[in-house]
This record gives C-alpha cells, sequence and structure tokens, in this order.
C-alpha cells in the first residue's frame, strides 16, 4: 500500500496542535489525534464521491415512462 507523508516543521506542529485541541474540544489531543482527524476526513471525502458517482451511473440507467 502507498504511504502518503505529510512534512511539517517543529513550529508548524504546535501551531496544528493547538489548532486542533480546539476544533476537537480535547486540551489534550495532540498528533494521533490529528493523525486520526485526518483519516476520517479522507475516509469521507471518498465515500461522498463514490457515492454521488454511483448515484449519478444508477440514474443514468432509469428510463422515464411515456405514458399515453
Amino acid at each position: 500500500m502507498a504511504t502518503l507523508t505529510i512534512n511539517t516543521t517543529g513550529a508548524q506542529d504546535t501551531r496544528i496542535i493547538a489548532a486542533f485541541r480546539d476544533r476537537l474540544g480535547d486540551p489534550a489531543a495532540g498528533a494521533e489525534e490529528v493523525k486520526t482527524w485526518m483519516i476520517d476526513q479522507l475516509r469521507g471525502v471518498v465515500h461522498n464521491y463514490e457515492t454521488r458517482l454511483a448515484n449519478e451511473a444508477a440514474s443514468a440507467g432509469v428510463t422515464p415512462i411515456e405514458p399515453t
């Protein structure tokens, strides 16, 4: 499986952790919580995208009725 890497500096880490502690409402949140949140976001984006594609494909297969 491929690996996705995001590189940050120590100063950026401090800012990221502070922001996520605020967002998550958890004053003890750290790198693992940030990683978990980011993974959850990725899952959601992919799920929403693939669901939209599946809905579009299913809708394309529906033919209108032509009552007379």
